[in-house]
């Protein structure tokens, strides 16, 4: 096996991915290097062709104490070895990837590095990622005949940073068609109806947060609206520090037969004044979901629904004013929660746990909409707080699911670990949205 596939060379791979948006040479992390095997340990290059089982290697760099995610297009990936924190100079994990789950033609391994989050500081700004696109042929071929990775274009005069409600801070803002997708050269858009869904997922990260779009939260089931307008007033005072420093959203995104890639827009975040701080302190009002872990498979009964449980951590400091829970998977706003009376029954320093149900019938949208296949149900899950029709507020993580889907919905692996509610959570308040 050759140990020596240079880091030059996996920059060129992914300098091809992002398609009609120029990318800059430090877009993708030389401190990440992604290698593919073929069965007779020979390097696998941008463009070659492969069959059935390769294996892979990844390699990260002057990392240490981050943590790092790795994704076969919107999927987990799962490496050979335990652990996902970096605790050497070179960091290595091993991977065997049976090539025949994907739909034939280029499909993408990726590798998020980033730092956590640490209560009672500013939420991250940026993290390192590396891509490697690879194509398949295993006579699998998508059934709408799509053989390449969606691409995006990124209008940065679209995008702004007006001023929060809450002073000194912004909110992060994208107008119409700042950030448009594309498969196989036609436009696709997210979800933004309420009764059907539209075939792109597109994620903004920011950090390790994602930031929200308008959604109707009074309707029962809410839906997020986007019109092109895929961020909307999403508020960054958790991401603010009393200097201006650079930032960075990093769009990760999918198309109909959940083939993924990336985008990136870089920008100056503006300092927060101290005395704002001082009005809205860290740790910051946050939440978690707690019965759900990374890379996880949910099945859900075609009639029924699954039950999320969140965890949300100083409740009263922003939620009296971000006033409802916002549950999506991907772009869908599947649920909404108001907040309002409960946090009325609890100090400020009490966990607030509540528990929402995601719709069969919300899933069931997001398989109408696409191609079949494993990776068209692959899904991040998260959540964020809305102030009734204005802005939205990140919270400091958000997860990938490798599959959420029906019970009805077809599938050839087996049946996978599902994730079930713990048997006993304290002082937990159960709502159905």
């Amino acid at each position: 096996m050759n140990h020596n596939f240079s880091i030059s060379a996996a920059l060129a791979v992914c300098l091809t991915l992002c398609g009609p948006n120029p990318l800059r040479a430090d877009d993708f992390s030389s401190n990440i290097v992604i290698e593919l095997f073929d069965s007779n340990g020979v390097p696998v290059g941008e463009g070659a062709r492969v069959s059935l089982t390769v294996s892979g290697r990844i390699t990260v760099t002057n990392s240490v104490a981050q943590h790092a995610q790795f994704y076969k297009n919107f999927r987990v990936l799962s490496a050979n070895e335990p652990g996902h924190m970096i605790d050497s100079d070179q960091w290595v994990r091993t991977f065997t990837l049976d090539t025949s789950e994907f739909y034939d033609g280029e499909n993408l391994l990726s590798v998020h590095v980033h730092p956590m989050n640490e209560p009672g500081q500013p939420y991250i700004a940026d993290f390192s990622v590396q891509a490697f696109k690879l194509v398949t042929e295993n006579a699998n071929p998508a059934p709408n005949g799509d053989l390449h990775l969606p691409t995006m274009v990124i209008d940065p005069t679209m995008i702004s940073l007006p001023q929060s409600h809450l002073p000194g801070g912004r909110t992060l803002y994208t107008d119409f068609d700042a950030v448009t997708v594309f498969d196989e050269g036609v436009k696709i858009d997210v979800d933004q109806q309420e009764h059907q869904s539209n075939t792109a997922q597109v994620i903004p990260h920011l950090g390790t947060s994602i930031l929200g779009r308008f959604r109707w939260t009074d309707r029962t089931l809410p839906f997020g609206d986007s019109v092109g307008r895929l961020i909307r007033a999403a508020n960054l005072l958790n991401f603010q520090t009393e200097t201006a420093k650079p930032a960075r959203i990093i769009f990760f995104f999918s198309d109909a037969c959940g083939r993924a890639n990336y985008g990136f827009h870089r920008f100056t975040l503006p300092a927060l004044p101290a005395t704002t701080r001082h009005i809205y302190p860290l740790p910051s009002t946050d939440a978690k979901i707690l019965n759900v872990s990374q890379g996880d498979e949910i099945v859900i009964p075609d009639e029924g629904s699954f039950t999320i449980r969140i965890e949300i951590t100083n409740p009263t400091l922003l939620g009296r004013d971000f006033t409802t829970l916002s549950l999506w998977v991907g772009n869908r706003s599947v649920a909404a929660t108001d907040l309002t009376r409960l946090i009325g029954t609890v100090d400020s320093e009490t966990p607030l746990t509540v528990d929402v149900a995601i719709p069969a019938s919300e899933i069931q949208k997001l398989q109408q909409s696409r191609e079949g296949g494993a990776d068209a149900t692959a899904f991040a899950l998260w959540v964020d707080f809305d102030r009734f029709r204005e802005s939205s507020l990140p919270v400091s993580e958000h997860l990938h699911l490798s599959s959420i889907r029906t019970t009805s919905y077809p599938w050839p692996y087996g049946n996978p670990v599902v994730s079930t509610l713990p048997e006993h959570v304290e002082d937990s308040v159960g709502l159905q949205p």
